[in-house]
């Protein structure tokens, strides 16, 4: 219980609820008692009076009930309603707080707007009279008012779809002209959402009836103005990322071809307006085929390739710019609509199929992203774009497009030559150009490329990249000088190599010489002394041994010759100490024999 008594107080301290001796409160109770005694209530409260007090929330969270009774009256609560799309000049605020008391979680004022749906959503929507078809209160939305529309239809749409899509789907004024609901970009969306509109929804069926995907196209021919086609962009990107129920009837090549025929139709009156849109639209369908690798191309992108043309003319510098002054000095500048081309040209190289590469490398589109590249130097998300393009050709492991596109945009030279200058300003001191941190991804880019064998010869037709070589690899650069030795020369070393080799082969046998006559001393030293020849037969022998190894050893150190003269001087008398012991050894033995046979 404690716990429990701990926590209203804290609910109390945060909100205490409506105060008894509030304005509001005092307001509200001289209202019901004027009503109740048929008193004009006009001079004592008003509906604009409550909206504009600060306590009006509060109240309603606490379910007040005056309040409730006070806004769910017919003619409060129709101006509730209204105010959400209008609102008195400088008077904004009553358009929100109606919003938000609609919206609230507290629903009493919300459930009596749906006790009488039908004329309810008619004060809403605009059409007030029973024949009216077209909404007044639709195209006259501001941008404000529109999004406080979509706050109140999306949450009507939560709390009572079915009174919702009974609504849109039975309503004459919008089966016939469904293209008033373009006045408002954030109500279409949220009727496309795919948690209201599914695969058999009610909602849906109702979208398949009205064609809404051709009304959204036709959009693009700019006979109802720049918000039109922008409300059908938004709503077409939308039906696109929510993979819509009406996503199938965009997808086909016809429709695409229609929307792209209007948008760059020279007699469009929102022709700029039209192919920013559908440039941006053709970007969001090619993203979802990304990465796939198709071996055709996907059937809704073909008409996209053949306006390329046209792609490329936007994405074209002016005949005569108009150039502007900022800190970096006089800059070109580069544009939205340009940026939405260099997007799509990223999408649909992501797709990974090789006949759309092959279309993009043919309508020249590489060289003219290239240009761009260098044309506009401090646009940095420009140039992050085009790397990021260059990156995949780069790393896609194909090696003939690759090659096609280094040929076709002179991109190496071009990278060279402004690198080469970098380098000898950051040597001396002086500023290097915007492209410097660029030009290490491409430097290190290229050296990885250079050793691959489809691409070696690309890199080594260039002057360029053989003079910057020696300045961004030294060490590669040396092995590349050697390797190109002439024949002549590279005979040479390798004959004084193996001379060389031999001569230090040698020195292991004359050592093994020496060791073997040794151990042949050493060994067996009975059969030497049995059979042992004259002394100066084996000095002689030793000599001439000798004198064979000396010549050998001429070509040796000094300290193997030192060593064999040695061992020739000491020969003697090594031998003939080791005759004297073996005599001496063999005496006792001797003796004790004799003395054993006097005995016996």
């Amino acid at each position: 219980m404690n716990i429990i008594n701990m926590l209203k107080n804290v609910a109390f301290m945060v909100d205490p609820g409506p105060d008894e001796n509030s304005a509001l409160w005092k307001m509200l109770e001289a209202y019901h008692t004027a009503r109740a005694n048929d008193e004009e209530t006009k001079d004592i409260c008003t509906l604009e009076t409550v909206l504009e007090s600060k306590d009006v929330l509060s109240f309603l969270q606490h379910n007040h009930q005056p309040l409730t009774s006070f806004l769910t009256e017919k003619d409060h609560l129709k101006k509730l309603l209204e105010y959400v799309t209008s609102s008195p000049e400088l008077k904004s605020n009553l358009s929100q707080q109606s919003c938000k008391i609609l919206c609230h979680n507290f629903a009493s004022v919300r459930e009596a707007v749906f006790a009488d749906a039908t004329d309810n959503l008619d004060i809403l929507f605009g059409f007030e009279d029973e024949d009216q078809l077209e909404s007044t209160t639709l195209t006259n939305l501001d941008s404000m008012h529109s999004g406080l529309l979509t706050q109140v239809v999306q949450k009507f749409l939560n709390t009572h779809n079915w009174y919702m899509v009974d609504y849109f789907s039975s309503k004459d004024a919008l089966k016939e002209k469904p293209e008033q609901l373009l006045s408002s970009p954030g109500l279409l969306q949220t009727l496309v959402d795919t948690n209201y509109c599914y695969s058999g929804s009610a909602l849906g069926q109702w979208m398949e009836s009205i064609d809404m995907v051709d009304m959204l196209v036709s959009a693009f021919k700019g006979e109802k103005g720049e918000a039109a086609v922008t409300c059908a962009a938004d709503v077409l990107r939308s039906i696109i990322q929510s993979v819509s129920p009406l996503l199938q009837q965009l997808e086909s090549k016809e429709i695409i071809a229609q929307l792209l025929g209007d948008a760059f139709n020279p007699e469009n009156p929102c022709k700029s307006e039209a192919q920013v849109q559908v440039i941006s639209v053709c970007q969001f369908l090619s993203d979802k085929y990304q990465n796939e690798g198709c071996e055709n191309i996907p059937e809704p992108l073909v008409p996209i390739l053949e306006h390329l043309k046209e792609f490329n003319e936007i994405l074209a510098p002016d005949a005569d710019p108009t150039n502007l002054v900022n800190t970096s000095g006089n800059i070109i500048p580069f544009g939205m609509r340009r940026m939405k081309v260099v997007e799509l040209y990223a999408s649909l190289l992501g797709v990974g199929s090789d006949a759309i590469n092959q279309a993009l490398l043919k309508n020249g589109v590489f060289q003219t992203l290239l240009d761009a590249f260098f044309l506009y130097k401090w646009n940095n998300i420009l140039q992050t774009s085009v790397m990021g393009m260059f990156h995949v050709v780069f790393h896609a492991e194909q090696h003939e497009f690759c090659k096609q596109v280094l040929e076709q945009t002179n991109l190496i030279p071009r990278v060279c030559e402004l690198l080469i200058e970098d380098l000898r300003r950051e040597k001396v001191g002086e500023p290097v150009s915007a492209y410097r941190g660029f030009f290490r991804t491409f430097s290190s880019t290229f050296l990885n490329l250079r050793v691959i064998t489809d691409l070696a010869p690309v890199f080594e037709s260039y002057p360029e990249w053989q003079q910057l070589l020696p300045l961004i690899d030294p060490k590669d650069a040396e092995e590349e000088n050697t390797q190109e030795q002439p024949d002549e020369e590279l005979q040479q070393a390798v004959d004084a190599e193996v001379v060389e080799v031999a001569e230090v082969a040698e020195v292991p046998e004359v050592a093994e010489v020496a060791e073997v006559a040794e151990v042949a001393e050493v060994a067996e030293p009975e059969a030497a002394a049995q059979e042992a020849p004259a002394l100066s037969d084996i000095v002689v022998e030793k000599n001439v041994e000798n004198i064979d190894n000396m010549e050998v050893d001429a070509v040796t150190e000094p300290e193997v010759e030192s060593k064999n003269e040695t061992s020739v001087e000491s020969t003697p008398t090594e031998i003939t100490e080791s005759t004297e012991s073996e005599s001496t050894a063999e005496a006792p033995e001797d003796e004790g024999q004799s003395a054993d046979t006097e005995q016996a």
